[in-house]
């Protein structure tokens, strides 16, 4: 949808507001949890039947998310903007969902894509184990009372602010360089946690993360517009979101596996060496982006270029060439050789 709704001047920035957006969320839910918590210890009673405070957290989530659909299926209009910024009446590709499913297997991209979101897991890592085994870490570290909820909402905070500062700031970078350097740093925030365990390292874990993750995060959303066809960005954007959903496998077990021998509720706890374990399956990611660069994200060739002509604003036509175009996208013109309209 965002990329049906831009072009390329604000693509960037539009990717980047969109995270913030859905951070302002995340940043609401962190303190909400806490209050509920804290006010409704024991739950209540809603039309004669009991909720934990647990459960009025899942029906307010749910609640919410319904009216969302509501709003978005009676707002949201079939359209598209095309380079000169006009909004022109979106049309669907007519082909079957075989036929477009088979044109994505053969493509190369396709694979090269699902690499790079295999390789994302290692760096999501982190984010779910915030989720899995930072409160478990905060209440037998520093007691009942530890405000898992607020160390939480330092992340979506500063992701509001840092996204579209950073968005443009580094919005001429190419993607995978963006990526490549979020996610380093977001892979080395468990680190801090080693130094000490104390509230000033877990926010520090947290500030790092935030600022990592606000540089890398929305451009994986356009990476992968990016690199998508057209009328094939659904398919695309399903797996580049995968991470976010099959690292929830392998955290889970990983959390109570590291929690019950590292950080257990009773007895003695190495919960530095957790958080090492932690930082050192994440920055494995990373590396191995960067040792497959050249696989995930092969430099261009001459063979991946076209040629047309254009006219300048002096009446002479201009041999240039450009990459192919994929779908709606215009890629950059990389070079060009003025010829007369005689040469011609």
């Amino acid at each position: 949808g965002i990329k049906r709704y831009t072009n390329l001047d604000n693509r960037t920035f539009a990717f980047s507001f969109y995270y913030s957006i859905m951070n302002i969320a995340a940043l609401v839910a962190g303190p909400a949890v806490d209050m509920v918590r804290t006010f409704y210890p024991h739950g209540v009673m809603i039309y004669g039947i009991h909720f934990s405070s647990l459960r009025v957290i899942l029906l307010s989530s749910a609640s919410s998310t319904l009216l969302m659909m509501i709003v978005v299926g009676m707002g949201v209009r079939e359209i598209e903007v095309d380079e000169q910024g006009n909004v022109i009446e979106y049309e669907r590709n007519k082909e079957s969902s075989w036929d477009q499913t088979k044109q994505v297997l053969q493509s190369p991209a396709f694979w090269r894509l699902t690499l790079f979101t295999f390789l994302m897991v290692g760096v999501r890592l982190v984010f779910r184990h915030v989720d899995a085994t930072m409160p478990k870490y905060l209440i037998r570290e520093f007691g009942e009372s530890a405000p898992f909820g607020l160390v939480y909402a330092i992340n979506p905070f500063l992701i509001i602010f840092f996204v579209p500062i950073l968005g443009l700031i580094i919005r001429d970078m190419a993607s995978f360089d963006v990526i490549l350097i979020g996610s380093y740093i977001s892979a080395l925030a468990p680190f801090w946690i080693c130094i000490d365990n104390a509230y000033w390292t877990v926010i520090m874990f947290m500030v790092t993360l935030s600022i990592g993750e606000a540089i890398y995060s929305p451009r994986v959303y356009e990476y992968t517009m990016e690199i998508s066809g057209r009328g094939q960005e659904g398919i695309y954007s399903s797996l580049a979101s995968a991470p976010l959903f099959s690292v929830k496998l392998l955290v889970g077990g990983m959390s109570g596996w590291l929690l019950a021998h590292y950080c257990p509720a009773e007895g003695e706890r190495k919960s530095r060496t957790m958080w090492a374990i932690i930082g050192g399956s994440s920055i494995i990611a990373p590396i191995l982006m960067t040792l497959l660069r050249n696989v995930i994200d092969p430099p261009e060739e001459d063979t991946d270029k076209e040629e047309f002509l254009a006219l300048d604003e002096n009446g002479v036509f201009e041999e240039k060439k450009r990459n192919k175009l994929k779908g709606p996208q215009v890629s950059q013109l990389s070079s060009s050789k003025p010829i007369s309209i005689e040469d011609s």
